[in-house]
């Protein structure tokens, strides 16, 4: 797969309608699996990504911040 068949997480936080910030909790709390990284370090999400973050939104604890989980 190319760069090109990812989304952003800007993308993601869009077509969600959650912040990006919570995408990254959900990540740390392992709601949401890591995804892989482009050369440059971004996140590329595929559309799986997306289809689970749509099914937890509403059913998940709300996004709080936390020392113990810093994004990268």
């Amino acid at each position: 797969m190319t760069d090109r068949d990812f989304i952003s997480i800007g993308i993601l936080a869009k077509r969600s309608t959650v912040s990006v910030e919570t995408i990254c909790f959900y990540e740390c709390i392992g709601l949401l699996p890591a995804p892989p990284r482009s050369s440059g370090g971004y996140r590329l999400y595929r559309s799986g990504h997306a289809e689970r973050l749509q099914s937890s939104v509403g059913r998940t604890i709300p996004a709080r911040r936390s020392t113990r989980c810093v994004a990268s």
